[in-house]
């Protein structure tokens, strides 16, 4: 597989990697794909620093870091590809209309979700890249949250608002990236009733 394949391979996939491509030394010019489950998938290094490479690239790309780093006499520029995040809006409410625009052009995939058909209309929402008329089990089983995902709880209501909390307090390691807003000024036992078995990490208020 050639390298632009196999970048082009991650995007369609969603999938963490990272472009190795040496730019100082005597192996100038090599350059390889690295998945972040799989390692090298494409292209090739030199033996000799291959691993530490591919080690370092691990540990850029969970941070989403792009580098140039020193291995003997090589300069290696290391690239993340790192597919998009996402935004769970749950609540198709007035202020949700302004923040998933404004989410999209920064770059987020957005998903706006709410249970009533009233709200969650193609007319207020017409550019989301995903529009879900139903309950927050529904969507959390399509959009598994993960270290890419952030929520944000709009709906005001217990009904629609509580069920998100498990799922994601059982976000994978990384999950403090996870950031939950929701009115604190709705029933004030809520913070405590939900936070009380989390990570206090992995939501914010």
């Amino acid at each position: 597989m050639s390298v632009l394949a196999a970048v082009r391979k991650l995007v369609e996939a969603e999938q963490l990697g990272a472009v190795c491509t040496v730019v100082g030394g005597p192996d100038r010019g090599a350059k390889a794909v690295v998945d972040v489950d799989a390692g090298y998938v494409a292209g090739s290094l030199p033996d000799r620093i291959a691993d530490a490479v591919l080690d370092d690239a691990r540990a850029l790309m969970t941070n989403e870091q792009n580098r140039t780093l020193a291995y003997d006499d090589d300069e290696v520029y290391i690239e993340t590809v790192a597919p998009q995040p996402i935004l769970l809006v749950f609540g198709a409410g007035h202020v949700s209309q302004p923040l998933s625009r404004m989410a999209q052009e920064i770059g987020f995939k957005v998903v706006v979700s709410d249970a009533r058909e009233m709200w969650a209309t193609k007319e207020r929402f017409p550019d989301v890249d995903d529009l879900v008329v139903a309950w927050p089990d529904e969507v959390l089983s399509r959009y598994e949250p993960d270290r890419r995902t952030y929520v944000v709880l709009l709906s005001h209501d217990a009904r629609f608002e509580d069920p998100v909390m498990p799922k994601v307090q059982k976000a994978p390691s990384g999950s403090s990236v996870i950031r939950t807003e929701m009115a604190m000024w709705v029933w004030a036992e809520r913070p405590t009733r939900t936070t009380a078995n989390s990570a206090s990490s992995a939501v914010t208020y």
